[in-house]
């Protein structure tokens, strides 16, 4: 990836663990310089994650996944003809 705007904001993204919190769970907080030098927030938090056993995949999401992961391979055509093997 070598778009500009990313690589600016992948530089001011700050990842951390967080060990109070179940391994299906995520908190995310977004920290906004606003024009007045103050700062503002917005928290996303995701009690469990897609796919984890208290929120598991549809079999339509499954597909999705399996399609989407196996095209960048494949691509589209020999990722929907390996699905439709299953």
């Amino acid at each position: 990836m070598n778009d500009p705007d990313v690589l600016d904001i992948r530089g001011k993204v700050v990842a951390t663990v967080d060990e109070g919190i179940q391994s299906d769970e995520a908190v995310v907080t977004l920290t906004m310089q606003d024009t007045d030098e103050s700062e503002s927030k917005i928290e996303k938090h995701v009690k469990h994650a897609i796919g984890s056993l208290a929120d598991p995949m549809t079999n339509k999401q499954l597909k999705e996944k399996f399609v989407k992961q196996v095209s960048s391979i494949l691509g589209a055509a020999g990722a929907e003809k390996l699905d439709g093997m299953a």
